[in-house]
């Protein structure tokens, strides 16, 4: 079967991650209702018309210690495990369950997929709901691995929700795109920004008003001066002791520039629902993309994986090039003689 229209009949697979707080359930929820609404498919070209079948997004949650969930979902994690068992069997913490979880369920992803390509016809696409804690999914291997599946036979995104209340803070600002950085280099998938709650930044802020301390964050990006001046009022007023790190923020704050030219985002309200039409059209955008340049990207991973291949087999100890693999005794105070 070639993949590549494959991927043009399938739902395209969107991964919400973000930090705790930044109400990434709210937002699948207010997601799954406004494409649901538009009862039309999002793959490029689906086998079957909505005419025919109309479409409805289908919501997988990731996240087992989630209490209640606003949407219902078409696989739950929760249904498979307990975090609660596990921490009552085996002594662990919060953390330690839910990547167990995590871990188990990716064991099983090929009955994920099984699942979600019957429903294929039906669906308008996949939206994944992760784990409150965020790294839980983007630095574990479980995590790479469930992104890295669906990347590789869906048109995929990750779509990083972050507290634009929060992000009005230069300083949380500027650490949550360093953080989105390093989610691009693992996870090597397409990223849209989503500033959610852009309700609670005053209007004089979104529009970027003439206020020194607090800003819209995505004016940050927009307007360099604009993330010079926050600081600085930071500066003053002595607020996170920005003064002990200014020069590390400046530093930051002049690299990441030529990377918000770069990235895509945008503002949204899950409480009111505003943007959320320019959202889907920039989903639809992103897969249309996706899967225009997957022959490329399929290319570059053959081309990584003949390298790997070829320099095990030439030296097959070469990953371990930067350690030694001899002691010397003499050196060693506790060698025995």
């Amino acid at each position: 079967m070639d993949l590549i229209p494959e991927m043009y009949r399938r739902p395209p697979a969107f991964f919400v991650i973000g930090m705790a707080g930044a109400g990434k359930t709210t937002f699948v929820q207010r997601l799954a209702a406004e494409i649901g609404l538009e009862t039309t498919s999002y793959a490029i070209r689906p086998r079957i018309s909505a005419d025919v079948i109309p479409k409805r997004p289908a919501v997988i949650n990731l996240d087992p210690a989630v209490m209640n969930v606003p949407y219902t979902p078409v696989v739950d994690i929760r249904d498979s495990f307990s975090i609660g068992d596990l921490m009552k069997r085996h002594g662990w913490g919060p953390n330690g369950a839910i990547m167990t979880c995590l871990n188990l369920f990716a064991t099983r992803i090929d009955e994920l997929d099984t699942l979600l390509r019957r429903r294929a016809e039906r669906s308008s696409c996949f939206l994944f709901d992760t784990p409150g804690q965020v790294e839980v999914f983007t630095w574990s291997a479980s995590g790479e691995i469930i992104a890295n599946f669906f990347g590789a036979a869906y048109p995929t995104a990750l779509l990083y929700v972050l507290d634009s209340e929060r992000c009005a803070n230069p300083v949380t600002f500027v650490a949550s795109m360093m953080y989105c950085c390093s989610i691009i280099q693992r996870m090597s998938l397409p990223l849209l920004i989503v500033f959610n709650k852009d309700d609670l930044v005053g209007p004089d802020l979104r529009e970027g008003g003439h206020e020194l301390s607090w800003r819209a964050p995505w004016v940050y990006m927009e307007d360099e001066t604009v993330l010079c001046e926050a600081f600085d009022a930071l500066r003053i007023a002595n607020v996170n002791e920005i003064a002990y790190s200014e020069s590390f923020y400046d530093s930051l704050r002049d690299v990441l520039q030529e990377f918000y030219s770069l990235i895509n985002y945008i503002h949204v309200s899950s409480f009111t629902g505003e943007n959320f039409h320019s959202l889907t059209e920039r989903l639809r955008a992103m897969c249309v993309r996706y899967v225009e340049e997957a022959p490329e990207r399929i290319r570059r991973a053959e081309q990584a994986k003949v390298k790997a291949r070829t320099q095990v087999r030439n030296d097959p100890l070469g990953l371990f090039s930067d350690r030694p693999t001899t002691t010397d005794s003499s050196d060693d105070p506790d060698a025995i003689e």
